[in-house]
């Protein structure tokens, strides 16, 4: 095993990062969701802060998201309200 005091903090935590991940995916392998799945669930059932993140990359990245954005400032809305008719 390499000497893991000469490896930068960086590399000690993307390390760690990669082993959680992989170790997360064994115990879901049964269960259906990945790792990233699962944080994708706790971020949407999390109220309020991440949901308007969510609807912010929802109004600027192409796709459906963007489109309904989109219309409803044609009828109007403020940005912001929006970006809320998004949740």
């Amino acid at each position: 095993m390499p000497d893991l005091n000469s490896w930068p903090t960086r590399r000690l935590l993307s390390t760690a990062a990669t082993l959680v991940e992989h170790s997360s995916n064994k115990k879901l392998a049964g269960a259906g969701p990945t790792h990233a799945g699962v944080i994708a669930l706790d971020v949407l059932s999390t109220p309020e802060e991440p949901m308007s993140t969510m609807a912010v990359c929802q109004s600027r990245d192409p796709g459906p998201g963007r489109e309904y954005y989109l219309e409803k400032t044609v009828e109007g809305k403020t940005p912001r309200e929006a970006r809320r008719a998004l949740k």
